[in-house]
Formats: structure tokens, C-alpha cells, sequence
């Protein structure tokens, strides 16, 4: 440190680039350097990516896709958000700091459940079976008690509609249908007929579109709905096999909505 009263140059230094380096993986910050320069009076500051023989051009491509997709999350958050409940995937899920198996995530995990009386955000299902804590903005790497929230396990395969879709989880449908009633009559069929409804005991007025979820979900990673024309039709349809009927069953099996009297 170079000794100055605060705020010295060197604590602006350091603040400015903790600033930028926290938008980032971990594994760009090494070819990140500071440019500074003193103009009239003011220090005016650039983030530049250094020039390293490590830094090769597929990685500055990857640098610069991943530094524009940090503004591009956020909005598509915001869309979610503003709607309730949507087809979503995660933009940032590489660069999550706690691995699940952790000690820290297993005590945050349980924190925010308890916070939340295990009630999933979305649908208002309470169970203590099958619930994910997700991070509301989508950005795995942000831990803050305020950002994680908790869905059930349905509406956790909307939120993440591409890897669900790839396990066989989900079906892409045209539907003027909300989804989130999607969700609450797909729990409401299992639990009085004991089985997965058919995609049309669900929504008898559905259309096939051009496109499946995964060719949704790619357009998700790069796109807005906002620019994904008629993306308010698209909805998902929950897949009639043993893993989401084993999901269902055990959600509606669980004791505390056993107290609760109803699903919702």
C-alpha cells in the first residue's frame, strides 16, 4: 500500500477492481489489468484484458460472451419476475461457488427453507420433499439470503426448462393456459387419480410448435422472450414418466401438507 490517508489510490485501486472482478468467474480475473490516468484533476479508470500469451482468442471470445451475458441475465430475470412464473433457464449456472454437496450450501439450504416454511415461491406448495433453492437472479455464483428462493419440483423444471427438457422431463406446447395452472392441475390430477395426466386432461386446446423446449431453451441462453416471437404461448407440459410421478408422489405424501388440509 502506498501509506496515503484514506481514500488513497491505491484502496480506489483496489475497490475498482473488486468491483469488476465480482462480475466475473474467477478464471478471467487473472488477464483483467487497470488502466489509470489523472485528467483534470479526476482519475479516470478502464478495465482492459491483459496481454497474456494465456489469453488465447477462443478465451477473449469466451471473456467477452460471458461479460455481456451478465447484463443479459438480469433482464431476463427481470422478465420472470414481472410474469410470475415462465419457461427460464439459468445464464450463469457455470459459475456457482458452492458445490451442493458443501457443509456451507447444505446449512444455507436448510436457513432459507425454514425462512421460507418450505413453501415453494412460484405455485405456494409446502412440502419438505423434492424442494430447490434456486438463485432468484440466476446468478449462481450470488449466495445472498435475499437471492435464494425455494421451488418445488415442478416449478423448478420450468424455471429450468433446457435440463429438464434433456432428461426427458418436460414437452414444449403451445397453450393460452397461465403456467402456473399448469403446475397446480398437474399436482391436483395426481392427487385424485394417483397417475400423470395426459398433456390434453391438462389443456385439451394445445398446438405443437416449429421448435422443441431444448431449441427454446438455447434461444433463452442468448435471447430475451421479449424478442422470441409468441413466447408467451409457450409453455411446458410435464412428461407422464416414473421420475416425475415419483417427484409428485412424494410431495403430496409429505407430512406438512398433510397438516395443511389443501394443496395450495
Amino acid at each position: 500500500m502506498c501509506g496515503g490517508k484514506p481514500p488513497c489510490s491505491c484502496q480506489v485501486i483496489a475497490s475498482l477492481f473488486s468491483h469488476y472482478s465480482y462480475c466475473l468467474t474467477s478464471t478471467f480475473t487473472e488477464f483483467l489489468s487497470l488502466h489509470l490516468a489523472f485528467e483534470g484533476g479526476n482519475l479516470e479508470y478502464k478495465l482492459h484484458l491483459c496481454d497474456d500469451s494465456r489469453l488465447t482468442m477462443d478465451r477473449k471470445a469466451k471473456f467477452m460472451r460471458q461479460y455481456q451475458r451478465n447484463g443479459n441475465n438480469q433482464e431476463l430475470n427481470n422478465y420472470i419476475v414481472s410474469c410470475g412464473l415462465s419457461l427460464s433457464v439459468t445464464r450463469k449456472w457455470g459459475e456457482r461457488t458452492l458445490s451442493l454437496n458443501s457443509l456451507k450450501w447444505q446449512k444455507l439450504r436448510q436457513l432459507v427453507l425454514e425462512k421460507n416454511h418450505f413453501t415453494c415461491r412460484f405455485c405456494g406448495i409446502q412440502t419438505t420433499k423434492w424442494q430447490v433453492i434456486d438463485h432468484i437472479d440466476g446468478d449462481a455464483s450470488n449466495n445472498a439470503l435475499e437471492n435464494l428462493g425455494v421451488n418445488c419440483c415442478l416449478c423448478d423444471l420450468i424455471r429450468h426448462c433446457g435440463r429438464a427438457a434433456v432428461e426427458g422431463d418436460l414437452v414444449l406446447y403451445y397453450s393460452k393456459k397461465p403456467q402456473i395452472e399448469i403446475v397446480k392441475d398437474t399436482y391436483a390430477y395426481y392427487e385424485k387419480y394417483n397417475k400423470m395426466p395426459k398433456i390434453s386432461e391438462i389443456d385439451n386446446n394445445t398446438a405443437v410448435p416449429r421448435g422443441g423446449m431444448v431449441w427454446l431453451a438455447n434461444r433463452l441462453l442468448k435471447e430475451n422472450p421479449s424478442n422470441i416471437e409468441n413466447f408467451d404461448l409457450y409453455k411446458g407440459f410435464f412428461v407422464a414418466n416414473s421420475r416425475n410421478a415419483r417427484r409428485i408422489s412424494d410431495v403430496l405424501s409429505n407430512p406438512l401438507l398433510q397438516e395443511q388440509g389443501s394443496l395450495f
